[in-house]
């Protein structure tokens, strides 16, 4: 029972992380389509994933 809770919480750990990484990588896309800004590198993406992880 215990190692089911275990991985139930690894696995909801990495959904959240996908989701996380899936909705900055479309920020990036968003900005990089409407030319404001323009993140330019892995740098930038990076730090806003931080942000987002940091304000949940």
């Amino acid at each position: 029972m215990e190692n089911a809770v275990s991985i139930l919480a690894g696995i909801a750990i990495l959904v959240a992380f996908l989701v996380l990484a899936a909705y900055v990588t479309w920020l990036f896309a968003v900005r990089l389509r409407n030319r404001e800004s323009a993140p330019k590198s892995f740098l930038r993406w990076l730090r806003d994933l931080f942000d987002l992880a940091q304000g949940l």
